[in-house]
């Protein structure tokens, strides 16, 4: 499988699995879902898709030509940070 994944992606590819591969076996960075916080990250993305109680409950639209958000400041307005 690591050959594989040698062959099949770029150099700097990472590599998201859910489970441990044989990392010494390949070149490629492998991020697994439990070992790192990037792994949950990717794991949760994926499991909303699949996942009914994952998946968003509400809708959040915005328009350039609304405005912006209450409360909202740009970075370079009057007293902004």
């Amino acid at each position: 499988m690591v050959r594989f994944l040698d062959r099949t992606t770029p150099r700097d590819a990472k590599i998201f699995a859910f489970r441990p591969l044989m990392e010494a076996y390949t070149s490629r960075e492998v991020v697994v879902n439990y070992l790192s916080a990037p792994g949950w990250v990717m794991y949760d993305a994926l499991m909303a898709a699949v996942e009914p109680d994952r998946q968003p409950t509400t809708r959040c639209a915005s328009s350039p030509f609304s405005g912006p958000a209450p409360g909202a400041r740009h970075a370079n307005s009057p007293g902004a940070g």
